[in-house]
């Protein structure tokens, strides 16, 4: 087998050299013995930065909630006939 381009690595800049390579020309390879794509997107750095994200989100709702949450127990000590009995 002859190819004209050989890309090794499938990674970002492989699969952008495969489309740049194929521009040019159908004689193109892509060797990757492993998954296509980049290990962050995959596995890495983006489901970390999810995780992070989501527990930045939790922690702003925790505080704001709390707030509210005091804002009715005073309400209520000033107010017991808001307050219902069962």
């Amino acid at each position: 087998m002859k190819f004209d381009v050989a890309i090794i690595g499938a990674g970002t800049a492989g699969l952008g050299a495969y489309r740049a390579a194929k521009a040019h020309t159908d004689s193109v390879v892509l060797i990757e013995g492993g998954p296509y794509g980049t290990t962050c997107a995959r596995v890495g750095c983006m489901p970390s930065k999810l995780l992070i994200a989501a527990a930045e989100a939790a922690h702003a709702m925790r505080k704001p909630l709390s707030l509210v949450c005091i804002q009715v127990v005073q309400r209520l000590k000033t107010k017991p006939s808001l307050m219902v009995v069962q």
